[in-house]
């Protein structure tokens, strides 16, 4: 049998056997000079020198294979570590290309309810031209007609009276007055159509805005840890992320989404700045209105949405600030606005 022991395992025992054999016929030769019974006694010791490198091979073996599956779990782990990083940064990645698109639909919203904000100031303007108009042909064909009626000997009704009678340019400037009544009225009924319109859907617009704005607080919420890893030699240092914005209550990003450029930055200034009148009145002057408009409209929209008024009552000169305990998710509310627009 002994032919089916590998190469190396023979080697080991052959060089075993010898060493101890001769090492107990060394010793007892040196003893007792007699060559036969040290021949006889290292003859009996090779056996032992056979085991013993058996019991030390054996050790060894156990000792490699206890190495070897450490080894192999520590590799099993890096992989599966590695993969899980690699899904996490995948992962990492698409939120963000998400995050980015969504900031972009909201900015594109924003837009959008300006745009209508001002199309709807515009054509309030024009239909309070339009009722002021009206209301002017109204009482000049009140007169002509009352003049009408007093050269009519017999009083009969309008439409018989001057048919029948010489005052043909009175008659011809009535028809002409109710026909451009008639035409301010027609104007005015498709106004109002369209402003109802541009209500609803601005409207619908700040609802989707809002949905919009709740999706991207809750992806603010996702923790973004650094995508490349360093090498051992190189350990990661851990860093804040201070561009993060804050996460707003539902009532405070209702009220930021509301909010048109114009009136964020009224609030930026109030908010900011120890003597903010200045940067109000130029902001007021630019979308021709008066500073105290402005701020009834900031205070308007979060009594709706706050459930108070967050800006002190009185003139913009007179101390005007964000009441104290509102300061802080309005100075949050800016950090917001201004991460989401960059």
């Amino acid at each position: 049998m002994f032919k089916y022991v590998p190469v190396m395992m023979r080697q080991y025992l052959l060089f075993g056997g010898v060493s101890g054999g001769l090492s107990a016929f060394l010793f007892f030769f040196l003893i007792e000079p007699d060559f036969t019974k040290a021949l006889l006694t290292g003859i009996m010791a090779c056996p032992a020198g056979f085991l013993g490198i058996l019991v030390l091979d054996s050790s060894r073996k156990q000792s490699t294979r206890h190495w070897l599956n450490h080894r192999y779990r520590l590799i099993h782990d890096v992989t599966r570590l590695e993969h899980q990083r690699h899904q996490d940064e995948q992962e990492l990645g698409s939120l963000r290309i998400e995050l980015g698109q969504l900031q972009i639909h909201i900015r594109e919203k924003w837009q959008q309810k300006d745009e209508l904000t001002r199309q709807l100031a515009a054509l309030a303007e024009h239909r309070h031209l339009l009722q002021r108009d009206y209301q002017t042909k109204d009482d000049e064909f009140q007169q002509v007609d009352h003049q009408v009626q007093q050269r009519q000997p017999d009083q009969q009704p309008i439409g018989t009276g001057l048919r029948g009678q010489d005052n043909s340019d009175e008659y011809t400037s009535l028809e002409h007055y109710q026909s451009e009544i008639d035409k301010l009225r027609h104007q005015k009924d498709g106004l109002l159509l369209e402003i109802s319109s541009l209500k609803l859907e601005r409207h619908q617009l700040q609802q989707e805005l809002q949905h919009l704005e709740t999706t991207v607080a809750q992806l603010h919420r996702v923790p973004q840890p650094p995508i490349e890893v360093p090498s051992p030699a190189n350990p990661p240092e851990p860093q804040a992320n201070p561009t993060a914005p804050p996460v707003l209550p539902p009532e405070w990003t209702n009220f930021m989404v509301q909010l048109p450029e114009h009136e964020f930055m009224v609030l930026k200034a109030i908010v900011e700045l120890e003597n903010p009148t200045p940067s109000i009145r130029r902001i007021a002057e630019s979308q021709m209105t008066m500073p105290e408009l402005l701020i009834d409209e900031i205070n308007e929209r979060s009594l709706s949405t706050v459930g108070d008024m967050i800006l002190t009552p009185g003139a913009v000169g007179g101390g005007l600030a964000v009441s104290p305990e509102h300061l802080f998710w309005a100075k949050q509310v800016v950090i917001t606005y201004e991460y989401l627009m960059h």
